[in-house]
């Protein structure tokens, strides 16, 4: 039994999975033969070569696959009384050599999907601007691309400023700037444990983590704020063991507001504060302070409500 409930069987070239929840597929020769849905509905793939040409339930045939004469190229596809066809056009293949973008070849690529009756559905085109970058463009929307650096330029009206991390794995600074002069900014300093998101109304938000030991990826504290100002709005505390204790909230100048206590009965990996999803606990209680006023709130892990009870009054029920 694998992770999700999965059991595989091994036989000659036949490769048989099995999920806890009903479903089977099986494999010839590495590649999917049949699909058993958990209503005992069995789907076939039909091949010719490496191909699939059908996909057929019982003796229904459900999708049909049509290739070119060598069996290179996906013509068309039909289902439910439906054809879309794959329409094949150029695209120019640009390399940067010494310092220089050039085109070295011209290839064949999709740039169309039509109905039966030559509707367009979807198309596409693959051009370049005046440096030999290539674009892309989908519908209406364009796509520039920097075929030195292999990064992003421009996504319709947002041009974009990549600035890579000191090394392969790390993530690079993000910034993108509209039309109106508006920027978003996004960078996860993995190293240090800084991630910070800023929106068009200037507001950034800075999430510090714990960077190493049995807490890394744990949420240290919460910033918000602009080039004015920043405050600390959120701060958590773990046990030894790295289970959230306590979250405080703080307002816009950093004093607090209220706190969240988690306490923990016969619970191993309790719920963070309000989340419902976690039913296998047997009893978990959050102990809430705002302002002058405490609350307990109990989450029964049987319907996933959070039963409310104020200390000045009745007890309150939310989902």
């Amino acid at each position: 039994m694998g992770d999700g409930g999965w059991v595989a069987e091994m036989s000659g070239n036949k490769f048989t999975a099995w999920a806890s929840c009903g479903w089977k597929l099986v494999y010839i020769n590495g590649k999917l033969s049949s699909l058993y849905t958990p209503d005992n509905r069995r789907f076939d793939w039909i091949r010719s070569g490496d191909k699939v040409t059908e996909i057929r339930e019982g003796g229904t045939t459900k999708l049909t696959a049509r290739w070119n004469n060598d069996s290179t190229v996906l013509q068309s596809l039909e289902f439910n009384g439906r054809t879309i066809k794959f329409i094949r056009g150029e695209k120019p293949r640009i390399q940067n050599i010494a310092g220089k973008n050039l085109i070295v070849a011209v290839d064949q690529s999709m740039v169309e999907l039509t109905s039966a009756s030559g509707v367009p559905l979807r198309d596409y085109s693959f051009q370049t601007d005046p440096n030999l970058n290539p674009i892309f463009k989908n519908g209406s929307r364009i796509i520039t691309w920097d075929i030195k650096t292999r990064t992003i330029i421009s996504d319709g009206q947002w041009k974009y400023s990549i600035q890579p991390g000191p090394d392969p794995l790390a993530n690079a600074a993000i910034q993108r700037t509209n039309s109106k002069g508006e920027n978003e900014f996004w960078h996860n300093d993995t190293q240090k444990g800084i991630e910070t998101v800023q929106g068009v109304n200037g507001i950034r938000k800075t999430t510090t983590r714990f960077a190493s030991g049995k807490f890394a990826g744990l949420t240290r504290n919460i910033k918000i704020g602009g080039d004015a100002f920043e405050s600390i709005r959120e701060l958590y505390s773990y046990n030894e063991d790295g289970k959230l204790l306590r979250k405080q909230f703080n307002d816009i100048n950093g004093r607090p507001l209220g706190s969240f206590t988690l306490v923990e009965s016969g619970i191993s990996n309790p719920a963070l504060p309000f989340d419902s999803t976690k039913k296998s606990a047997s009893d978990i209680e959050i102990k809430a302070e705002i302002g002058n006023r405490h609350a307990t709130y109990r989450l029964d892990p049987r319907t996933g409500i959070l039963n409310i009870v104020w200390n000045d009054s009745e007890p309150i029920t939310k989902n």
